[in-house]
């Protein structure tokens, strides 16, 4: 990579430079501990934005909130803030049963597989 390509890389303006954010997300903001608080209590999304919508916010193409862009409002926020997305738990395997005192633990033999004659070569195929 040449000098001054790297020159002009560094002197480059970004282009649009960062908008503003909407009202809705400013609200988000304003109120993201008492929508946890809420969401704690079972306040669904939808309600929310319902609650949003009658304070006459919308989203930033100008359509009434959905509970799922209100959702992703309230991630970009909670992000924002330094929090984390919840992990999803693994999942467990299912618990083999105990083995009795004193017995050798066996390890389950594998399932046999197809039978030899199943893939037999029974001799060339003519492709039309």
């Amino acid at each position: 990579m040449s000098d001054a390509f790297r020159a002009r890389l560094r002197a480059m303006v970004p282009a649009g430079g960062r908008p503003e954010p909407s009202a809705a997300r400013v609200r988000i903001s304003e109120t993201f501990d008492d929508i946890a608080a809420a969401r704690a209590r079972g306040v669904t999304w939808q309600q929310i934005a319902d609650l949003f919508t009658a304070d006459g916010l919308a989203a930033a193409d100008g359509t009434p909130l959905t509970a799922g862009k209100l959702n992703s409002l309230y991630a970009a926020e909670k992000a924002a803030r330094g929090g984390r997305r919840k992990k999803r738990r693994p999942k467990t395997p299912a618990a083999s049963p105990p083995v009795p005192a004193g017995a050798d633990p066996v390890a389950p033999r594998p399932a046999p597989g197809p039978s030899p004659a199943r893939f037999r070569f029974s001799g060339p195929v003519k492709l039309k």
